[in-house]
């Protein structure tokens, strides 16, 4: 890279850097942006870097990455250690909600990966020896209580998880149109959701759905989630009120691809009685069932399809809709976190 003429155009540099981001901006503007992206990056906002983070791809990726990405990340095609690194990167992801990035500079991926386990497995360490110092620790999902009493036998590991209270009322299927996204943008899943929606669900529920509009709120809209604006997808930004979206779309949708905890997007929507379309990353943990109160899909394709289903059948839509306020008011109610925190707090 250090090769290449100092002064770059800003597709030149988005070529380099994987994408149209704030710094690629910023480098654009200087004499010698590839000399100053290390200090540029490292004073730039949280949000930015990691804006930036989520540009590069993951390591061991081979589809939809520059030439020179391909080139630096090798030619080591193992089965056996790509699926290790897509299990890892997605640990990684899921933690700290932000992509792993490494200088590989055609490194052997075994290298890469043994780097990536002890990251992991240092932070694990970290936070293990916390959990053995308190006298109870809170988590918000009996996933996360499993995973901790497994690796923590001896620690004592409650439940206190998200509130929320039901809509008094629910808006009938026939009064409701368009679909549904809430997510602050400051949380790179959430950026990643919305661009993996627009890139690869979207074309295919136009194809479906003419004319169904999407909405996305959210606050701290990056320039690259308002570029998806069009006729039939609205970036609305921070929302005062989101009621009227809630009690006025059909259709809710998750379609994260990583992160972990209890998304609160899924639960807000159930509590409005709006049926909820999600992929396995935005209801772990959540004790959920796919068909009878959300309906989960993995791939573009399948996302689009339960999308359509329940958009267009109102008898599917009516059974989410009544399943997903039953979850509301079985696990994340006022009454179930009143009880956790008496028994808590009785210790």
């Amino acid at each position: 890279m250090h090769d290449l003429p100092r002064q770059l155009s800003e597709n030149e540099l988005a070529g380099l850097f994987e994408g149209h981001t704030r710094l690629v901006a910023q480098l654009a503007q200087l004499e010698d942006p590839l000399g100053q992206a290390r200090k540029v990056l490292a004073d730039a906002p949280e949000d930015e870097q990691i804006e930036a983070l989520g540009t590069h791809p993951r390591i061991g990726q081979r589809v939809n990455i520059s030439e020179q990405a391909a080139l630096e990340q090798g030619s080591d095609e193992d089965p056996v250690l790509l699926a290790a690194l897509a299990k890892l990167n997605k640990t990684y992801e899921q933690k700290y909600g932000f992509r792993f990035v490494v200088f590989v500079d055609g490194r052997p991926r075994g290298e890469i990966l043994s780097v990536l386990r002890q990251r992991l497995q240092n932070s694990r360490d970290e936070e293990l020896a916390l959990v053995a110092k308190a006298d109870v620790t809170l988590v918000v999902s009996h996933a996360e209580q499993a995973v901790l009493r497994d690796l923590a036998p001896a620690a004592d590991v409650r439940l206190v998880s998200n509130v929320h209270e039901l809509s008094p009322t629910v808006a009938p299927w026939e009064a409701r149109a368009g679909l549904v996204f809430i997510g602050g943008f400051e949380h790179p899943p959430n950026v990643d959701a919305m661009l993996w929606y627009a890139r690869e669900v979207l074309p295919i529920v136009r194809q479906r759905l003419p004319g169904v509009k999407t909405y996305v709120i959210g606050s701290h809209v990056p320039a690259v989630i308002k570029a998806l604006g069009a006729d039939d997808v609205v970036i609305l930004g921070h929302v005062p009120d989101v009621a009227p979206y809630f009690s006025g779309c059909r259709v809710s949708i998750a379609p994260l691809r990583y992160g972990a905890g209890v998304k609160g997007k899924v639960n807000l929507a159930m509590s409005y009685g709006l049926p909820v379309v999600a992929t396995p990353a935005s209801v772990e943990g959540m004790q959920l069932t796919d068909g009878e109160d959300v309906l989960v899909a993995e791939d573009a394709e399948a996302f689009a399809a339960a999308v359509q289903r329940v958009y267009e059948d109102r008898a599917l839509w009516e059974k989410l809709s009544a399943g997903g306020r039953v979850n509301i008011e079985r696990h994340f109610s006022r009454d179930v976190a009143r009880a956790a925190l008496r028994e808590l707090l009785a210790l």
